[in-house]
């Protein structure tokens, strides 16, 4: 998804070396990633000058985090750090609000304890007050938690969870219908290999002789003295029809399996896979229009925090982000759909060329 942020519009010259330093789309990528999964998260800003002259920016999986919020909006952020010491251990709780940012260090127990206690964040301020209408922090979700408020819902909630477990068990009873399966040699012992001085059996080589002896047929004649080659029947189709069942299950409502290649072409029309895939549209149109509301916020909250630490009142910035408008994966699908849109007189010229092309040509 952070591949398809198309255009990052922010009126500060210096943006540019800061989304170079702090990886800022990689940042990003792990963030919608672990809000996926975790149901929300944060974007924390720290400065530390030893490191790095600019702030640095990192996603906390929400599992680290605490909200405080007031009729509804969220008004301070607590993360959440754990620590060993002498198998002692010990909870950072660092409080971010407008304007001040608090750490403290409480045991297990709820006590609480001077920084200097661990040696890693005895340089931490208790209290660090600093200029600014803003948050080092910025919450960051894609789905509203109707049990808790202020929170988000994981992608995987509803219900998925034993999907997925239900997929696990075809795929394990697969695997061991196929080691179960495998080929099975019966040889007579009057047929093994034997030493031809003394008529003892063989020592066999491991390499390609595993098979089972048996014992010689008591009949007369050769009708038992045969090799057999034995192997089961392995009901392939039932599986693979179980498999499938089982991920469209994992995959309803969150993503269509033509997106990931999945062929179900002979499952359904072509009017219902073009549904289908619209489920892939509406997943991403609810992760874009979240970062497209986040990411602004963080990218001026970072050009604040620079300004601070260069010794100068925080300016005003004004950020925004685009992303592609179209879901194609290759070009032949693109021409395609942005021909047609343009035919109708809908588009400029400008906007077929960015969307075709996007910055592999120039202006010109």
């Amino acid at each position: 998804m952070s591949s398809d942020l198309d255009v990052i519009e922010v009126n500060s010259d210096k943006w540019e070396e800061i989304e170079k330093v702090t990886d800022f789309r990689n940042v990003v990528n792990k963030a919608i990633v672990d809000t996926l999964v975790c149901g929300d998260g944060v974007f924390k800003i720290s400065v530390d000058k030893d490191i790095s002259e600019y702030p640095i920016v990192e996603f906390i999986s929400g599992e680290n985090v605490d909200f405080e919020n007031k009729h509804g909006i969220i008004s301070e952020v607590v993360f959440r750090s754990a620590y060993t010491v002498k198998s002692k251990r010990f909870e950072l709780r660092e409080r971010c609000g407008k304007g001040f940012v608090e750490s403290r260090l409480f045991d297990s127990n709820g006590n609480e304890y001077p920084l200097d206690a661990i040696p890693e964040i005895a340089d931490i301020d208790p209290a660090f007050p600093f200029e600014g209408d803003y948050m080092f922090a910025v919450p960051l979700k894609f789905y509203e938690s109707k049990k808790h408020k202020c929170r988000g819902k994981s992608i995987f909630d509803g219900g998925k969870s034993d999907c997925f477990d239900a997929l696990d068990e075809v795929v394990s009873q697969w695997l061991n219908a196929l080691r179960d399966g495998r080929v099975q040699k019966y040889i007579p012992e009057s047929l093994l290999p034997r030493n031809p001085d003394n008529g003892c059996i063989s020592r066999l080589n491991r390499f390609g002789t595993e098979f089972i002896a048996i014992g010689a047929a008591l009949g007369d004649g050769d009708s038992g003295n045969k090799i057999e080659v034995v192997q089961p029947d392995i009901k392939y189709e039932a599986f693979v029809s179980s498999y499938t069942n089982a991920l469209l299950m994992c995959l309803q409502g969150l993503v269509s399996p033509a997106t990931l290649g999945i062929d179900v072409g002979k499952m359904s029309s072509a009017e219902a896979q073009r549904e289908k895939k619209d489920v892939t549209g509406n997943t991403r149109n609810t992760i874009t229009t979240a970062l497209e509301k986040a990411l602004p916020q963080l990218i001026e909250a970072i050009l604040k925090t620079y300004d601070l630490m260069q010794d100068n009142v925080p300016g005003e910035y004004e950020a925004a982000v685009s992303f592609g408008e179209y879901g194609a994966p290759d070009f032949d699908s693109r021409v395609e759909t942005i021909g047609k849109a343009s035919s109708y007189g809908i588009m400029s010229v400008e906007t077929p060329v960015d969307e075709l092309w996007g910055s592999s040509k120039d202006d010109e």
